[in-house]
């Protein structure tokens, strides 16, 4: 995956503008690629790369060998059953959402609304099934043999959308895939959970006592 990360990070950089965010969850990050790339541009950037055991010990080493140890960190767990860190202005998915059928899909993205701070964002970098037809039946066949995926992995942007709103994101921007990408680009907001309610105004001429 390492020697296709680059055209994955353009396509998100194209349409992700990272430079006022702080903090970063990066969903099973494979080894640390991106978050390299991402520390080395984005000075103010610290970013969490949440992942198997295995995969954190990559990405330890990519961090320390690029000197960004201080702000590229690891969370060692298993999306399907642990809760993600919390505190976050964006969290996440690259090619990680195509490899799942739609409930564990909508388990990720809860999980990932309660890592985010009100206001939020999380970032869907997939192919799309009505984007890639053709791509779409290789990618099926090819999970044939594999008894632990779901059918209909890739997924229409509809139903991103469904998800999405479903859980309470308001959808942002979306970027379709281009001529030398697969990929498209999903953004969406967190609503403020508690909004500032308004006080009602005071009658006016009202008596007092009464």
């Amino acid at each position: 995956m390492r020697t296709t990360t680059g055209e994955t990070m353009q396509t998100i950089e194209r349409a992700v503008n990272l430079k006022g965010v702080r903090r970063l969850l990066d969903v099973a990050g494979g080894d640390g690629t991106m978050a390299v790339h991402y520390a080395r541009r984005h000075p103010q950037l610290h970013i969490t790369v949440f992942n198997l055991p295995a995969s954190a010990k990559m990405v330890r080493r990519n961090a320390e060998k690029a000197g960004l140890s201080d702000r590229i960190d690891v969370v060692e767990g298993d999306f399907r059953r642990d809760p993600l860190p919390r505190g976050y202005q964006m969290v996440q998915f690259s090619r990680v959402l195509a490899d799942w059928p739609e409930d564990v899909c909508r388990m990720l993205l809860g999980k990932a609304k309660e890592s985010l701070l009100p206001g939020g964002k999380v970032v869907i970098c997939e192919p799309l099934a009505d984007e890639n037809p053709s791509l779409m039946l290789s990618w099926h066949f090819s999970y044939v043999p594999y008894d632990d995926f779901g059918v209909e992995l890739y997924k229409p942007l509809a139903t991103y959308q469904r998800l999405l709103t479903g859980l309470g994101f308001r959808l942002l921007h979306v970027k379709h895939k281009s001529h030398d990408s697969i990929h498209a680009v999903i953004v969406a907001q967190r609503k403020n959970l508690n909004p500032r309610r308004r006080t009602a105004p005071t009658a006016k001429g009202k008596a007092k006592g009464k």
